[in-house]
């Protein structure tokens, strides 16, 4: 399975996935690209009907095979990406870029996959050192160069007439 066609190595990637689909958000070459992919179902079988009460495929015990369904491309920053993380339900990407540039994607916009938001997660001289996304994938926690910890996550604007969301700063850990 490869990031997109060109058949250039991956250099970071993540994946959020089930049973009959996968989710790829994956970077080489400097193209970001989300993947979709669904299992390959071979030609002739039938499929599961009515909750599973009749079929005539039997369990397969071996590997599945998954086939792109969709790819898009995202614009990145200029900076060379460091880390990528798949929030929960796959609703949002983000990406880690140079010292401590974070950009959040989100993933199920009806347009396609875009940048939400851009924003430093340490002040200028300081650099992210570790990321990583708590249990479930809602919160983040970020590692400085001074021996820092910080949980950051989306927060919901109350004040916005629709939905809308910004990364933010929770607490610190010393």
């Amino acid at each position: 399975m490869g990031v997109d066609d060109s058949a250039q190595p991956a250099r970071h990637f993540a994946l959020r996935g089930g049973d009959d689909s996968l989710k790829i958000l994956g970077i080489n070459s400097g193209r970001l690209v989300w993947s979709n992919y669904e299992k390959k179902v071979e030609e002739g079988a039938e499929v599961e009907v009515a909750m599973g009460l009749s079929s005539d495929v039997e369990e397969d015990s071996g590997p599945k095979v998954f086939e792109r369904t969709s790819e898009v491309v995202i614009d990145v920053p200029a900076a060379p990406v460091r880390e990528i993380i798949i929030g929960q339900d796959a609703r949002w990407g983000y990406v880690l870029s140079g010292n401590s540039q974070m950009t959040v994607l989100s993933l199920k916009d009806e347009a396609g996959p875009a940048v939400y938001q851009q924003l430093p997660l340490t002040r200028s001289s300081e650099q992210v050192t570790a990321l990583a996304a708590l249990q479930g994938n809602i919160s983040l926690l970020v590692g400085d160069n001074h021996g820092r910890i910080a949980q950051w996550f989306l927060v919901r604007d109350k004040h916005a007439e629709v939905d809308a969301f910004s990364l933010q700063k929770i607490r610190e850990f010393t």
